[in-house]
């Protein structure tokens, strides 16, 4: 009397055969998607911080990129030369950028 089927112990290896596909399958799909978010998210948080990092400098040291456009005391302003100027703040023009002194 034979106590194992040979077409159930090779139906069970062909099953484990799959199995160590599929898992080698879902791994390949994590690492590529963890790659295409790092390839996707990571630059535009890269340009958020630089794209807002005028702007944070402005509002916390007074700082100032030309360009920029801010709320001050004498209403919206867009840093300029011109407008530096006229609201007797510093104006820098090396880098062309505005110190808001008195704000």
């Amino acid at each position: 009397m034979k106590i194992f089927n040979s077409k159930i112990i090779n139906q069970a290896y062909k099953l484990k055969k799959l199995n160590k596909k599929n898992y080698f399958l879902l791994v390949l799909f994590v690492c590529l998607l963890c790659i295409n978010v790092t390839i996707v998210v990571v630059p535009i948080f890269l340009f958020h911080s630089y794209t807002n990092n005028d702007l944070d400098t402005c509002l916390d040291i007074g700082y100032c990129k030309k360009g920029l456009e801010i709320n001050t005391q004498y209403g919206k302003v867009k840093i300029s030369k011109q407008n530096c100027l006229k609201y007797n703040w510093e104006w820098h023009e090396k880098d062309s950028s505005c110190f808001l002194k008195n704000e």
